[in-house]
């Protein structure tokens, strides 16, 4: 079997952060100036696809901070992981969503008062490439054309058409892969005891089942989705993509 080398670029977040101000204009005199510092409490979701279609989005809280009104100094958040997951999943960006609350606040505001909000998204990134080997020749993984011997074939997964789309946020699909096609004598054979049944069912002129087309070995999915306490998590699920075939 030929492999090649290919070089294959990826995206590697090395930052990302989201620089928070809240800024208090006061029209008072010298003295009310002079007041404690107004600390607001800062709440910031992740917006996520509707569970239902033309609902709300739906809230994956990330964290808070607390910050001073009158204070010019950017309160730094630490968002990289939503923002890898973004660049993972690009359909899947919704934006930010940020609830501000008054904490312990040592005053009311005036009329007078002019609050400003301000939201900077400072993200750095870095190309970094690795070599992939690839197969040019996989006839002994994937189906060719007009094959009709055990192989591998494509199985496109919509998550939403199998009614999985409530409890799974990413990826929406995937190819999951099944085996297909006739396994002959001496075929891809996974057992000894696969080659006996072989040679009984040509021997019983088809008496004996033949051996069948099944899959040999699989490869875990990493899925985005809310576990038994609707917390919002990221698993390697064992089994979800038939890497390889064989006639057992």
């Amino acid at each position: 079997m030929t492999r090649n080398w290919l070089v294959s670029p990826e995206i590697k977040i090395l930052r990302g952060e989201l620089k928070l101000y809240k800024r208090l204009q006061q029209n008072t005199n010298l003295h009310q100036q002079k007041r404690d510092a107004n600390l607001q409490l800062v709440k910031i979701y992740q917006l996520l696809k509707p569970a239902v279609e033309r609902k709300e989005f739906q809230r994956h809280f990330l964290g808070s901070t607390v910050i001073l009104s009158n204070d010019e100094k950017a309160v730094i958040f630490d968002i990289r992981k939503t923002v890898e997951y973004w660049i993972n999943y690009p359909q899947e960006n919704y934006g930010l969503e940020l609830e501000l609350i008054p904490w312990f606040a040592s005053h009311k505001h005036t009329p007078e008062d002019k609050v400003t909000i301000e939201a900077e998204l400072e993200i750095e990134m870095q190309k970094v490439f690795k070599e992939v080997r690839t197969r040019r020749e996989s006839h002994t993984e994937d189906c060719q054309r007009n094959q009709i011997q055990c192989c591998r074939r494509p199985l496109y997964v919509s998550f939403d058409e199998i009614g999985w789309s409530d409890w799974i946020r990413a990826p929406l699909s995937y190819n999951a892969f099944y085996c297909e096609g006739t396994c002959p004598q001496k075929y891809k054979l996974a057992t000894m005891h696969t080659l006996i049944k072989s040679k009984m069912n040509h021997l019983s002129n088809g008496a004996i089942p033949a051996p069948c087309c099944v899959p040999a070995s699989y490869e875990p999915l990493t899925l985005l989705h809310f576990n038994s306490n609707s917390k919002l998590t990221l698993t390697a699920f064992d089994d979800m993509i038939v890497s390889r075939c064989h006639c057992s």
